[in-house]
């Protein structure tokens, strides 16, 4: 996702509400080290991702299960 927006390592690290610099940025992606629960948060808010949705459609087999889909169903 970094990559898809042009951003640096240095600059995601810049953009982070938590203390974070470009070296744990680079053990992230590597997988060095796991990123807290509010750090994960921060990067999906940066990147402008719905968490929610992205959880229920990573437990789920099916795309409808999906609350976000049920709605937009039943909006239709």
């Amino acid at each position: 996702m970094r990559n898809e927006l042009g951003l640096s390592q240095k600059e995601l690290a810049a953009k982070m509400s938590s203390s974070v610099d470009q070296s744990t940025v680079s053990n992230w992606e590597s997988g060095k080290t796991d990123m807290t629960s509010a750090q994960l948060l921060d990067i999906f808010m940066i990147f402008g991702k719905d968490l929610v949705s992205l959880y229920f459609r990573f437990l789920s087999d099916k795309p409808s299960d999906c609350p976000d889909k049920q709605n937009e169903e039943e909006e239709s």
